[in-house]
């Protein structure tokens, strides 16, 4: 019997970075006839770019596919399982199964029903030519109609349906006069899909007071009936033996749900997972007759997993996960003879206690703390006071308004009674970002500095705003993020004017440490670390004297200090210097876990904490020892921040009302998990 097997190598691809976690495919490709087995292909930015992935409809078998630093999205599988046709950075382009091969074609705008029945053709659309049939090995096309959008391929090969005008029309895939089908008004972004047997259209129509219908026609015209209503305007998906139908409705307070309901309009009930505020997307059925689908994973949340369901609505699982690499997870296709063999090699873990927690109503994204105390930035629009918690005590204050009428806060940063945070507004022609401060338990802040600009020429920008023990330090920004920067520290008595746009006012509270001395990253025990884009980090006192320099070049990420060690990433390295000498004590490698650039975020002792997209982790400096911290349901935003006594960690609980979570462990019970 005949199977594609796709095989993932145990060794790491050529040029990809170091660290464990997801391991690159090196896939060796079998191919012959027949074969029950196929896995789901989809798109995914988990490591750092969106590229193709399969994984099996078990979740096992994670594999790369593709590792391309242009993106990848919306694959759609040959029905031979041959073929991968996706769009990238450049319009649409054909892959092998295994991800090689790829070739450009003409450049047109395909539905989930392009492939002609011989895998080698695709029908698509442009502006220019209509609807067109495009050959994915030579490249030439040839006209169908010269209007048109939303093309779909029968099954049978023989013919293709399309929107022209609101209105169903099918055509000879061979060419010749199209005839209109039913006389329905239909919505012109959802593409009109086939049922497996070619007899049935089903497909979106906009009935009255901006509502959707969703109906089934005969492909001779006849037998049309509305089978679901109150649908979204996606394309509809027939289940492998037509007896169902996969769409997308629409809830109340403007949620959507994946719905499956009989092709003769019977038995409608929801099959996918969500709360309220969480989003679904993209229903497609697996062969073996499973719903797949893509969940967010908390309400506001930008990413999604994998999830695949039986179409009673019953064993519904998730494929993909947020850890250890984080991103997100999208437009889910069945590919026939696929089998999904890579291996997903998770970090080293450790489990740490999470009594000492404070939950939130939204989603929090990350967290300005010092000494037992912290402040989280939350995901709202209409900000409310700030809360400051104390994770030593768990006990809450309250904060002022931060940004009322505003944006905001952008940045923040907690600085012992003091807090300072951020606020902009923007327009076509037009930017302005304020710098406010205030007192724990005041109701508002105070106006300190501003900087504005034209978003399409340059401006300046606050930036860089970071406190500790009674220390606000922040950076005035010029021309662009690649521009010089300006460090400043806001004292609580009168001193010179600080930096001033157009739109706020500003007070003679700010003292300059200096010209182009970069953006501040860390303030600790009187001294400020700015770094600039040339990769010179500077450690200054807050008088503005330069107390050491270290040129480092171009790639450092960032800086961190706390008491003698500043620890300094560049690239995927750390290297920890005395920030008194300014030896260099060690060097240590960071983790990538397969996902984007890891990211330094703080330095305690012999422990640094970073993120790696989907994971938080502790290293110890002294031997290097590396664990991931294992905290179930957890899923970007993530952060977390060293201090003297314990480590802050904020995260999002998938699918939770109260998603926002922001927890504090003892440095003492950390060191004793090590």
């Amino acid at each position: 019997m005949k199977r594609l097997l796709l095989i993932l190598s145990l060794a790491v691809a050529a040029g990809a970075t170091s660290g464990a976690g997801v391991r690159s495919a090196t896939p060796a490709v079998e191919h012959s006839a027949a074969n029950p087995n196929g896995a789901v292909v989809f798109a995914s930015n988990r490591d750092g770019d969106s590229d193709l992935y399969a994984v099996n409809v078990d979740g096992t078998g994670l594999t790369r596919l593709t590792n391309e630093p242009a993106d990848e999205s919306e694959p759609l599988p040959s029905p031979d399982g041959k073929h991968i046709l996706f769009e990238g950075d450049e319009g649409p382009q054909v892959v092998e199964a295994d991800g090689s091969g790829r070739r450009a074609i003409h450049d047109c705008s395909y539905s989930p029903e392009a492939w002609s029945s011989d895998s080698r053709h695709i029908v698509c659309s442009d502006y220019e030519n209509g609807i067109i049939v495009v050959d994915t090995v030579d490249g030439t096309f040839t006209q169908l109609s010269d209007t048109g959008s939303v093309p779909s391929w029968s099954p049978d090969g023989t013919t293709v349906a399309y929107v022209d005008e609101y209105k169903l029309f099918v055509v000879p895939a061979t060419g010749g006069a199209r005839r209109r089908l039913g006389i329905r008004k239909l919505e012109e972004f959802a593409a009109p899909a086939w049922s497996p047997d070619s007899q049935r259209l089903a497909y979106v129509s906009a009935d009255n007071e901006n509502r959707d219908s969703l109906w089934t026609i005969r492909s001779d015209g006849s037998g049309g009936r509305r089978v679901a209503q109150k649908v979204s305007e996606n394309t509809p998906s027939w289940s492998p033996d037509a007896s169902r139908i996969a769409f997308m409705k629409e809830l109340a307070h403007y949620a959507t749900a994946v719905y499956v309901v009989g092709s003769d309009g019977s038995n409608s009930h929801e099959v996918s997972k969500s709360l309220a505020g969480e989003y679904v997307s993209d229903p497609a059925w697996s062969a073996d007759g499973h719903v797949l689908y893509a969940r967010s994973r908390f309400r506001s949340s930008g990413e999604s997993d994998i999830y695949a369901v039986l179409p009673t609505g019953r064993g519904g699982r998730a494929l993909t996960h947020p850890f250890p690499t984080g991103g997100s997870n999208f437009s889910p296709r069945w590919m026939t003879g696929l089998q999904a063999s890579g291996v997903e090699q998770p970090p080293v873990t450790m489990t740490v206690p999470l009594k000492r927690k404070i939950a939130f109503s939204t989603a929090v994204v990350w967290t300005a703390t010092d000494g037992t105390r912290a402040v989280p930035r939350l995901a709202v629009d209409e900000y409310p006071r700030l809360t400051i918690w104390n994770g030593a005590t768990g006990r809450a204050q309250r904060g002022p308004v931060p940004c009322s009428g505003l944006d905001g806060p952008g940045w923040l940063a907690l600085a012992g009674k003091r807090l300072a945070w951020t606020c902009s507004e923007h327009g076509n022609t037009y930017y302005a970002v304020g710098l406010r401060t205030g007192r724990v338990g005041d109701r508002r802040g105070k106006s300190v500095a501003s900087a504005s600009g034209d978003p399409n020429e340059g401006g300046d920008d606050i930036i860089g705003l970071v406190g500790h023990g009674g220390t606000i330090v922040f950076s005035n920004q010029h021309k662009d993020d690649q521009g010089p920067s300006d460090p400043w520290v806001v004292l609580t008595h009168k001193a010179k004017k600080c930096p001033a746009g157009d739109y706020y006012s500003s007070r003679a509270v700010c003292r300059p440490l200096g010209v182009g001395r970069g953006v501040t990253t860390a303030v600790d025990a009187g001294r400020v670390v700015a770094v600039t884009p040339a990769g010179a980090v500077r450690l200054l006192s807050l008088g503005g004297r330069v107390l050491h320099t270290w040129a480092l070049g171009t790639g450092v990420v960032t800086a961190r200090l706390r008491g003698r060690l500043l620890a300094v990433q560049h690239g995927t390295t750390v290297d920890v210097y005395d920030a008194t000498t300014g030896a260099l004590r060690r060097s240590r490698e960071l983790q990538t876990d397969g996902g984007p650039t890891p990211y330094l975020l703080g330095v305690q002792g012999d422990l640094a904490v970073y993120s790696t997209g989907g994971a938080i982790h502790l290293l110890r400096l002294s031997d290097g020892r590396d664990k991931a911290l294992l905290i179930p349901g957890a899923a970007p935003w993530l952060d977390a921040s060293l201090e003297p006594a314990g480590l802050f960690v904020s995260w999002n609980k998938m699918h939770d009302p109260r998603p926002g979570r922001l927890a504090f462990i003892p440095l003492k019970a950390i060191e004793a998990r090590f």
